[in-house]
Parts: C-alpha cells; structure tokens; sequence
C-alpha cells in the first residue's frame, strides 16, 4: 500500500481478472487493519464521472443512503450514493456506467411514496446560474 500527502490515509492499485468477482467487491464493505478501506474504479478507466453522475430531487429528509443505493441499483451498479449534510432536497447518485445514468435522466421514480426527480448535473448548474 502506498501513502499519500496525508499520513491517515493509503492506496493500493488491484488488477481483477474476472469483472463479476470485481462488481461483487464494489458493494462490499472492506476493512484493512482495522479501518474501513474504499474499493473505487479510477475514473481513467470509467469515463467522465460527471456523464456517470445524476442529480436527484426529492422532498423528505426520511430517505436514506442505503434506501437510494437499493433503488437505483435496480438499474446498474451504484458506485456512490452522496446526501449532503445539511439536508438541501436532492442527493447525488453516481453509477460504474454512463449509459446506466443517461438511461435516467428525465425520469421520474417514486421510492417509500416520495417522488424522486432525476436531471443531469449541467441540467442543474445551468438553473443554479439563472439564479445569480
């Protein structure tokens, strides 16, 4: 394992030979010597994380990471699920696959009764920007 600029945290680079065993580590939870470790595809080898990323609005604070990540792993595998802290009615979803993300932009979903909006991040920056 290599360290980085910040002596709490390392990397390491891991070559999968069979690209199942590698999506079923992904949702794994993963620890070395006792501290929680990310297994994270390098975006090199993904494309451009913002065509893998959705912006999804919704009104109740009620949702939780793991509710989004079950719903939208329906689709294609979820690499991260972020809600910001604190809560402001939307969170970011982003998938291992673009095409998985662009298949759902401009759809509507409904998780536990509560509508879930899903735009692209330019779709939504642009809208930040008419505001200023």
């Amino acid at each position: 394992m290599k360290k980085s600029k910040d002596a709490n945290v390392g990397y390491a680079f891991i070559r999968f030979g069979n690209k199942e065993v590698e999506r079923k580590l992904l949702k794994e939870k993963h620890s070395i010597e006792g501290k929680q470790a990310y297994l994270r595809i390098p975006n090199s080898q993904q494309g451009d994380r913002s065509e893998r990323k959705v912006y999804v609005s919704y009104h109740t604070q009620d949702l939780t990471v793991d509710d989004l990540r079950n719903h939208f792993e329906k689709f294609g595998d979820v690499e991260d699920v972020f809600i910001p802290t604190p809560w402001r009615h939307f969170c970011f979803v982003t998938f291992t696959e673009k095409r998985v993300a662009q298949s759902l932009l401009g759809k509507e979903h409904t998780l536990k009764g509560v509508s879930l909006l899903i735009k692209s991040l330019s779709s939504n920056k642009e809208k930040e920007g008419d505001k200023m």
